[in-house]
């Protein structure tokens, strides 16, 4: 668990792996910061290492829309809070 200037530990609830061939998608993770849990974070493989995408829908124009954000005051901090969810699922992944 990691924790941020005054946060509660960021846990990873669950994790469930995608066995799909030819994808870069890893699975699928459900986190608890403070007392938010937020599921359907996708872990991802790209060209630079693992990455995470947060949560989204797709909207009848097929576009796809993010269902969570993370406003935390100030572009460094969420910056951040994202980085530290990004780590901890990276981290519970590398060590199932």
């Amino acid at each position: 668990m990691a924790r941020i200037k005054g946060r509660d530990a960021i846990e990873v609830t669950a994790f469930r792996a995608y066995k799909g061939q030819n994808s870069n998608l890893l699975g699928f993770a459900t986190v608890r910061v403070d007392r938010v849990v937020i599921t359907g974070i996708k872990l991802m493989s790209g060209k630079n290492g693992f990455f995470c995408n947060m949560p989204q829908e797709k909207g009848s124009d097929g576009n796809y829309y993010n269902t969570v954000w993370m406003d935390t005051g100030s572009k460094e901090d969420n910056k951040d809070l994202y980085d530290e969810i990004n780590e901890a699922v990276k981290d519970y992944y590398e060590n199932m």
